[in-house]
């Protein structure tokens, strides 16, 4: 599953698919200073954010791609909820927006950011409001997974076994060695992420079933 997500991932994020427009070739490749200039200019930010590429590519999604912390900072600034629930609705779609095509596999932001271990990115990002870990998305054969499923079964790829089932002693060790992959668990674990299965049954931190 993890590979075949990965490599799926990188023939996504070819060139040749990224922007469709100046905001998109700022989110994906900077300079930060445009980002920061195409927003600020803008009289509807908010609207700015949901426009797409042709694969349907929000500019969050865009930016998982290098997971740059200067772009990261400088885009979720402006995806701060306001205090009316239109606000707060604009700023969820943002967040939890879908790559809704048959090669995006309603892909949310947050899980670009993952599959390409960017963990300081995901714990930003999960610690925005609003921003779900949990997430219902498609894998290659139509089975529907979160974040915690992907970290969960890289980490099991590259470990040969469940991070689970691993002792505590075992667990301690990558810890101190910075194994980004049982980070990225743990990480989504505390932020209230959980899986698929559970996710369906409306457990964990704001559950979006498929």
């Amino acid at each position: 599953m993890a590979l075949g997500f990965i490599l799926l991932l990188v023939t996504a994020l070819m060139p040749s698919t990224l922007a469709s427009t100046e905001l998109h070739n700022a989110c994906a490749q900077g300079p930060t200073s445009t980002l920061i200039s195409l927003l600020s200019t803008s009289s509807n930010p908010y609207a700015l954010l949901s426009s797409t590429t042709p694969e349907h590519e929000t500019c969050l999604h865009l930016l998982g791609i290098e997971a740059d912390p200067p772009r990261l900072s400088a885009l979720t600034s402006y995806i701060t909820p306001h205090e009316s629930s239109a606000g707060t609705a604009a700023a969820a779609s943002l967040y939890n927006a879908r790559v809704a095509t048959p090669t995006g596999l309603d892909m949310p932001p947050v899980s670009w950011f993952v599959f390409g271990g960017h963990v300081s990115a995901v714990r930003h990002l999960l610690g925005q409001p609003l921003a779900s870990p949990n997430v219902v998305f498609r894998n290659e054969q139509g089975g529907k997974i979160t974040i915690l499923d992907v970290a969960a079964g890289i980490f099991e790829s590259v470990h040969g076994g469940a991070h689970r089932l691993m002792r505590e002693e075992e667990k301690l060790a990558l810890r101190e060695g910075g194994d980004k992959w049982l980070l990225m668990v743990e990480l989504i674990e505390e932020w209230g992420g959980v899986v698929a299965d559970e996710a369906r049954l409306g457990l964990g931190r704001d559950p979006m079933e498929l």
